[in-house]
């Protein structure tokens, strides 16, 4: 595969994409998230509530403030929602897709990896995520990702079968290109690990402005680049992680200083898909 190949460009001749996620989860089993500490082994209740209200803390306030600051710099976003998150808490997710974000799938439960499943219970994990996103919105999603990026050698094809037009676990490329789905193809719109809050604040433990720094770094290098290649960054970020007031301030300082420069596409996954499909020449 050609690293430096070209493609039509972006609309308007943008130099650059950049894309948010925001991953909208919900777990059926409240183990202790990686960042926190482990339950004691001699605890008589297994109910962790610093777990749990952690991540309600992403339904109850951290959403509505990344909405607003993604809505008063006109930025729309794709969320990225568990089938059980639509069950659960199906207004929320229509509030999102009625604010013009883009609905996807992250399959149906945080808890239960792709990787552990057998062909069966992975199809009926993306049938429910649909069924459960298209009763919430009205609409069936048109992207995956699955959740930790661990897909199977199955999720591409399936995908395929139940009308998807992109997928994005895979972390290989600074620009989505074609995969072979069945007896279709996808357009893979690559993640990214590096550049998601788990990793900036709870794994490496920068404050906002190191935070803010280094996605300002990774734009103006693919700014850069996008002159003569046009590039495509992504973020991903989570409502219970940067939805806190000063991580949520990081994220508007860094919309503000990309929306600073010209030629720069703030777009949702479907619209990357589907620019890539009608405009770029298959490899």
């Amino acid at each position: 595969m050609n690293a430096r190949r070209n493609h039509a460009g972006w609309p308007d001749g943008a130099r650059i994409a950049v894309s948010l996620v925001l991953n909208i989860e919900e777990w059926s089993r409240e183990e202790a998230a990686p960042y926190m500490n482990p339950i004691p082994a001699d605890a008589v209740t297994r109910r962790d509530f610093p777990t749990i209200t952690d991540r309600e803390y992403g339904y109850r306030a951290g959403l509505w403030r990344l909405l607003d600051v993604l809505e008063q710099r006109e930025v729309k976003a794709t969320a990225v929602v568990s089938g059980l998150a639509a069950e659960r808490h199906p207004e929320v997710i229509k509030e999102i897709y009625d604010r013009g974000h883009e609905v996807a799938a992250h399959s149906y439960d945080q808890s239960v990896s792709l990787v552990s499943m057998n062909d069966e219970e992975e199809e009926e994990a993306i049938r429910r995520s649909v069924a459960a996103i298209e009763k919430a919105t009205g609409q069936k999603p048109q992207g995956w990702l699955s959740p930790g990026c661990r897909c199977t050698d199955r999720t591409l094809r399936l995908l395929a079968q139940y009308g998807f037009t992109w997928h994005g676990d895979f972390l290989n490329d600074d620009l989505p290109y074609l995969v072979t789905a069945g007896n279709g193809e996808l357009v893979e719109i690559p993640y990214s690990l590096i550049l998601n809050d788990y990793r900036l604040f709870l794994q490496s433990n920068k404050t906002p402005q190191e935070v803010v720094d280094v996605l300002t770094y990774e734009f103006d290098h693919l700014y850069e680049e996008g002159e003569s290649n046009p590039m495509l960054m992504t973020v991903g970020i989570h409502p219970h992680v940067t939805g806190r007031p000063g991580r949520a301030g990081a994220l508007a300082q860094f919309l503000d200083y990309a929306r600073s420069h010209d030629r720069v596409w703030f777009a949702r996954r479907r619209e990357i898909a589907e620019w890539w499909l009608s405009h770029s020449g298959k490899e």
